[in-house]
């Protein structure tokens, strides 16, 4: 009994498969089969047939039955079969399942990607959070981009954007977007229709949207910071900047606040 519990404390000295699959096949012996019989049915041959041994406290291989050794080791007879034979073909127990493999197989592409990412030039975002740690690629640096028109028309107010410092009201971001497109006030000039599918495609309605324009808390608090950062905390003294104080403070119905949706002009 002591034996064979030295026996079962070696084999779970370490908890990795690997480690318990080379144990096996050290206390185990593969030897070819050298004559065969005649066997009637559809059996399959053996390549090899295994000799187990269990070492004793005082280092001797003693032979055993292979039920003797699985029950010694608390492990299957098919873990025993398994381990054997993909050594007996392969030469070694190295287990290929399970485990996230491609993440080794596409290391060096991943790295790759990953220097080039660090070569190109970013910009930081346009929000003042203190927990963003996000960059942007600047939209001049790219050759390739989408060429339909709202994509182009945004370059170009993006474009003379940047030359501007400061942007305060919302009769500048009109003036800058009505040079390269027709701005339309939204209930006004143009409505907003929601479609909606009852039963098929054939049966479909469309009813009008309610205008509402509401503002995140979180958005209230980064216009807030962008605005003491550029006024030092006196912005609100400041006859253009009244809109943004009624906003910040919930004052102003965001249902009655003016909205305006563009179309693109023919450049």
């Amino acid at each position: 009994m002591k034996d064979m519990k030295y026996f079962h404390e070696m084999f779970y000295q370490k908890s990795e498969k690997k480690f318990q699959d080379n144990f096996i096949v050290k206390h185990t012996t593969m030897c070819n089969i050298k004559r065969r019989r005649a066997t009637k049915g559809t059996y399959s041959e053996k390549d090899a047939t295994a000799k187990y041994s269990v070492k004793n406290t005082a280092q001797y291989l003693v032979r055993v039955c292979r039920e003797t050794s699985v029950n010694i080791l608390g492990i299957s007879a098919r873990h025993v079969n398994t381990t054997l034979k993909k050594y007996y073909h392969t030469g070694n127990v190295d287990e290929k399942r399970g485990s996230f493999r491609k993440k080794t197989k596409y290391r060096d592409k991943k790295e790759h990607v990953m220097q080039f990412i660090n070569i190109l030039k970013s910009v930081e975002s346009n929000y003042c959070r203190g927990k963003s740690n996000r960059k942007y690629l600047p939209s001049d640096d790219w050759a390739w981009h989408s060429y339909i028109p709202p994509d182009k028309v945004f370059g170009f107010i993006e474009r003379n954007i940047k030359i501007c410092e400061i942007i305060r009201t919302r009769e500048d971001i009109y003036d800058f977007v009505s040079k390269h497109s027709t701005v339309k006030q939204v209930g006004k000039d143009t409505k907003v229709n929601l479609f909606v599918t009852k039963c098929s495609y054939n049966d479909i309605q469309h009813t009008e949207m309610t205008i509402r324009n509401k503002v995140t808390t979180e958005k209230k608090k980064d216009v807030e910071n962008l605005l003491k950062k550029h006024y030092a905390g006196k912005w609100r003294g400041i006859e253009a900047l009244k809109s943004f104080a009624h906003v910040i403070d919930g004052s102003e119905n965001s249902a009655s606040m003016e909205t305006r949706c563009c179309q693109p002009q023919a450049e």
